[in-house]
């Protein structure tokens, strides 16, 4: 295991309220990097938040380590593509595990989208009450006025 000491996401999110653009961009591209390499290995994280992405040192441009792989699953393109069981935090959860659909990688992609708004507005974009909403499409994201 490796030592890290950097803190986790979410502790960052919570210390800067929102990041901007040029900052979270890089974070960005070492999460999606980081899972396009486990999915190019057959492993779909899913269950893919700030909480179990960690900082290695206590720096701005420090390397990221994921955790937290206990509902994650190792997929055969052989054997079969898609999962049916349902994982739920909801604050990160896509649409297809929500209506309980089959699902495969895709899922960890919604996870970071979801990532990246809070990183950028300080929020998660979807509560606990609007899970409906993203079960049917039908969420809007209107421009605040500053």
């Amino acid at each position: 295991m490796d030592l890290v000491l950097g803190g986790g996401l979410l502790e960052r999110i919570y210390e800067n309220s929102s990041y901007f653009e040029r900052d979270a961009v890089n974070i960005v591209r070492n999460i999606t990097e980081a899972i396009a390499y486990l999915h190019d290995n057959g492993v779909i994280h899913k269950d893919l938040k700030p909480e179990s992405i960690l900082f290695k040192m206590n720096n701005k441009n420090s390397d990221l380590v994921i955790t937290s792989f206990g509902l994650s699953k190792i997929i055969n393109s052989k054997n079969f593509d898609v999962l049916t069981t349902i994982c739920l935090n909801s604050a990160y959860v896509a649409p297809e595990v929500l209506k309980e659909l089959e699902h495969c990688k895709p899922v960890d992609m919604w996870a970071i989208d979801i990532i990246t708004y809070f990183l950028l507005c300080g929020n998660i974009p979807f509560g606990d009450s609007e899970l409906m909403a993203i079960i049917q499409a039908d969420y809007r994201f209107e421009p605040q006025e500053c």
